[in-house]
């Protein structure tokens, strides 16, 4: 199963990328989590606890991501 993060901070832009990607893999019938994030904070929080993506959809946020949640 594919596992997908998508992140935008604008919730209807979230859902609208949420609803093109389901509608996109359903016409090709893939099977996949999608998991969506409207804080970019929330989304490193999963990375450091450990889970994975094998695809990334970053929109643009206007939100700051704290300093320390991206270590070297």
């Amino acid at each position: 199963m594919l596992t997908i993060a998508l992140c935008d901070d604008e919730a209807a832009e979230l859902a609208g990328l949420r609803e093109l990607l389901t509608d996109y893999l359903d016409a090709r019938r893939v099977t996949a989590d999608v998991a969506t994030y409207q804080n970019p904070d929330s989304l490193l929080f999963d990375l450091d606890a450990g889970r994975r993506f094998d695809l990334y959809l970053l929109g643009s946020t206007k939100k700051l991501v704290s300093k320390n949640a991206i270590k070297p």
